[in-house]
């Protein structure tokens, strides 16, 4: 019970440290226009839920592009910047999430609300993120 807790904090804190600002960097391969919506997936989300949610967001006319990050590649990210936090975790309790690029006129919070409305199979959450000096989220 131990390990379910101090996971489920390190994770909470990990999805904190990833969306901030101060944090932030561009994802490499990602155009001068800033990602502002994160689609953070439930731990247990399965390949067909997350392939389903990448199908919805390559048809939305609103989304310019996507990129996936994997549970791994998640913790991964989570080792270089922070092995403190990652050194004695007995599993991963990073979720996968996919960072988005709006078009240029589309709102955040419409958008947002939209997704969240949806309510996709595997999906945690959708937020929103503020814009900034580097607002597409990649530690």
């Amino acid at each position: 019970m131990r390990w379910i807790v101090a996971g489920l904090s390190i994770a909470s804190t990990a999805i904190l440290l990833m969306t901030s600002n101060a944090l932030a960097r561009p994802a490499a391969g990602v155009s001068a226009q800033r990602c502002t919506v994160v689609v953070f997936f439930t731990v247990p989300a399965t390949s067909d839920q997350i392939g389903a949610v990448k199908s919805r967001l390559r048809r939305d006319a609103q989304v310019r592009d996507f990129r996936f990050i994997s549970r791994a590649q998640a913790l991964d990210q989570m080792r270089k910047k922070f092995p403190e936090l990652v050194d004695n975790l007995p599993s991963n309790p990073l979720p996968a999430r996919i960072h988005l690029q709006l078009k240029v006129g589309v709102k955040q919070e419409r958008f947002v609300s939209r997704y969240r409305a949806l309510k996709p199979r595997g999906v945690k959450n959708v937020t929103r993120i503020e814009p900034g000096p580097s607002s597409c989220f990649m530690l």
